[in-house]
């Protein structure tokens, strides 16, 4: 039960990240206009741990799911977006040349261009996004949760149960590393192009 409630509520912290991060990242990258208008916000928010926005986030959303949901999707959010926003910009010049030349259009350009050279950097934000949505689970689940592996084990603390403390950190450890392994995979599927040079 514990398990379940902790692995939904870091898949919808972690989704709407994704979502939010990627098309933010996208849009970010592409137009230096909105990238001024962000930068300052990212720089000054991102270092800011989502632990610290634990009494806002009670605040604006009480203590039920949504806020939990929040912790979770602000340590998620920033190394997705800031992952696409790099990716984006690291297209190779020479391409960027070669479509003016072209005349290709923007948006074509973008989806069989941009987007695929930016793979590489995006999956790696979405793993970061993932491992740190997992590490703000125990942080999250602090605010008055009845369930949960971070309740579990702040429970256990609690009541000096350190064998249960250890359990609930080992299975955290294991989802978190079976759903990164999942992401790998969509990731040599997406980038089969890709030249691992570590072998893998």
């Amino acid at each position: 039960r514990h398990i379940g409630i902790s692995i939904l509520r870091v898949l919808e912290g972690f989704g709407i990240a994704a979502v939010l991060g990627l098309g933010l990242g996208v849009a970010i990258g592409l137009s230096r206009t909105l990238d001024r208008w962000t930068e300052l916000i990212i720089q000054l928010v991102k270092p800011i741990p989502s632990i610290a926005w634990i009494p806002l986030a009670i605040l604006w959303f009480g203590i039920g799911e949504q806020s939990k949901v929040y912790i979770i999707f602000l340590g998620a959010f920033f190394p997705i977006v800031i992952n696409t926003i790099d990716g984006i910009r690291q297209t190779d010049h020479k391409f960027v040349e070669l479509a003016r030349i072209l005349a290709v259009p923007r948006l074509k350009f973008v989806r069989q261009v941009v987007l695929p050279g930016a793979l590489p950097a995006i999956m790696t934000g979405l793993r970061v996004g993932l491992m740190v949505a997992w590490m703000c689970v125990v942080a999250a689940e602090l605010i008055a949760a009845g369930s949960g592996i971070g309740y579990l084990i702040m429970d256990a603390r609690q009541l000096s149960q350190s064998d249960v403390v250890f359990v609930g950190m080992i299975t955290i450890g294991v989802i978190g590393k079976l759903m990164d392994s999942l992401i790998k995979r969509l990731e040599k599927r997406l980038i089969s192009w890709k030249v691992d040079f570590a072998g893998n």
